[in-house]
């Protein structure tokens, strides 16, 4: 039986060592797992495995020394109640990441890949990303971060779009939506003090939220269903999702069978603003932007509300004080940063 323990611990081998930062930092985020151990030598792994039998043991496949599979057999042979997650040799850092001006991303991804802005048209970003000239894309704000990146992913390509799981349904069971991998390793921590039936009492009460994001789809679902399909291994799926098709994995590969074995991505083109010059240029975008109050309901949210609800003059004039200094603070702020 796995000795309960408060978090997960994780055991990185790869011969990369900027994947290997990469990845520690990002699993680092993440509360609910300690990084035990990180090397670039296989032989060296299977080591720390047997010292500190860890959890998760994150495998590349491609190592130098010793190939990624030899080393999970001798790991396995091993009998520790220990889950090993291979990774393929593929170059993750040639995979851009699409981030919106709200995400948060680990320092090493941003010094090793190249980052895709997203900004939403309703927002401040593109007047910054315009007057600093970096390349940013358009995204669709609609309420669902599947819908954002659905319609992102339908911008960026002529073929078909397949959505591997979207059930948007309360999983009895479950306390994430399934079919989800994030079950296993929360599954993990279960006891007798934190029991699977108390950690899952929450998937049992179908959210509102759900429901909105399953009527977007469905009054989507006849422009979607040209191209974007549900793809899983036959799962039973709750909701339907209007006109939109659930197909499974030989309907995936009869459809690519033809498809080219390269993956092209969309050209990043850089234009980067001289470093000299950003100050000046985010300063005057700043002004341009602040002049009036078509962003104050982003910036202030609070107090653009309460300035709208203003009952007197006197208040109403307060407020504006308010956001006008909070609009000053925000600027010196990024006059800092940059």
């Amino acid at each position: 039986m796995r000795e309960f323990r408060s978090k997960l611990r994780v055991l990185l081998i790869d011969d990369n060592a900027d994947h290997l930062r990469g990845v520690k930092e990002l699993i680092s985020m993440e509360s609910n797992y300690d990084v035990v151990g990180a090397t670039t030598s296989a032989n060296i792994g299977i080591n720390l495995v047997k010292k500190y039998h860890p959890d998760i043991v994150l495998m590349d496949i491609n190592m130098p020394e010793k190939d990624g599979l030899q080393a999970i057999q001798e790991i396995e042979k091993l009998n520790l109640d220990t889950r090993i997650v291979a990774l393929s040799g593929y170059d993750v850092s040639a995979v851009p990441f699409a981030l919106a001006a709200e995400g948060a991303c680990p320092a090493a991804v941003l010094k090793t890949n190249v980052i895709v802005p997203l900004y939403y048209e309703d927002g401040i970003e593109k007047d910054f990303f315009t007057a600093c000239t970096i390349p940013a894309m358009s995204a669709t704000r609609n309420g669902t971060v599947s819908g954002t990146a659905i319609a992102l992913a339908l911008a960026l390509t002529s073929g078909n779009v397949y959505a591997c799981g979207l059930d948007l349904a309360p999983a009895q069971g479950f306390q994430h939506t399934g079919p989800n991998a994030l079950e296993a390793q929360d599954e993990a921590k279960d006891n007798r003090l934190r029991t699977k039936q108390t950690r899952i009492a929450a998937s049992a009460c179908n959210g509102g939220a759900l429901t909105v994001y399953r009527d977007w789809f469905a009054a989507e679902s006849e422009r979607l269903a040209k191209r974007v399909f549900r793809l899983s291994d036959s799962y039973p799926f709750v909701h339907t999702l209007g006109k939109m098709r659930d197909v499974d994995w030989d309907f995936f590969t009869r459809e690519h069978a033809s498809a080219p074995s390269t993956t092209i991505f969309p050209r990043i083109v850089r234009t980067e603003l001289p470093h000299t010059d950003r100050a000046r240029v985010i300063r005057t975008c700043a002004d341009a932007c602040f002049a009036g109050d078509a962003y104050d309901a982003e910036l202030c949210p609070v107090e653009s509300l309460m300035q709208k609800r203003a009952l007197t003059e006197h208040e109403r004039a307060a407020y504006t004080e308010t956001i006008a200094r909070k609009k000053a603070q925000f600027v010196r702020e990024l006059e800092q940063r940059i």
